[in-house]
């Protein structure tokens, strides 16, 4: 969908003519979404989707941290207040799913006693 875009606003003359760095561009992309792909639903099977889906909230939070780390990218304000904004909820949210699921354990032990 966006390769007729970037036809109309870039120039072909700076597109690169080179075989190899479209084999590259897309061996790595994939590899990448495959193995990325594989590793998600592994791990969707062990935590459910509910909890993945909160997880899934970090992925902007992780990518600008990783950003500053590896590539030097400056961190303005607006991402630090959104890093907190998700952070913050990410907690917020596995706080509550915890509270709940303690409540609803402890009602359950409570309605069936175990006789020894």
């Amino acid at each position: 969908m966006v390769i007729p875009v970037a036809l109309i606003k870039e120039p072909l003359n700076q597109v690169s003519p080179h075989l190899w760095a479209w084999m590259m561009l897309f061996v790595t992309a994939i590899l990448m979404h495959g193995i990325c792909l594989l590793i998600w639903n592994q791990q969707l099977k062990q935590v459910g989707a509910g909890k993945a889906s909160i997880f899934l909230n970090l992925q902007p939070f992780v990518a600008m941290v990783l950003g500053f780390a590896l590539l030097g990218t400056p961190v303005t304000a607006v991402q630090l207040i959104g890093s907190l904004l998700i952070v913050g909820g990410v907690v917020l949210a596995t706080a509550q799913k915890r509270e709940k699921v303690d409540a609803v354990s402890q009602r359950v032990s409570m309605s069936n006693p175990i006789s020894k």
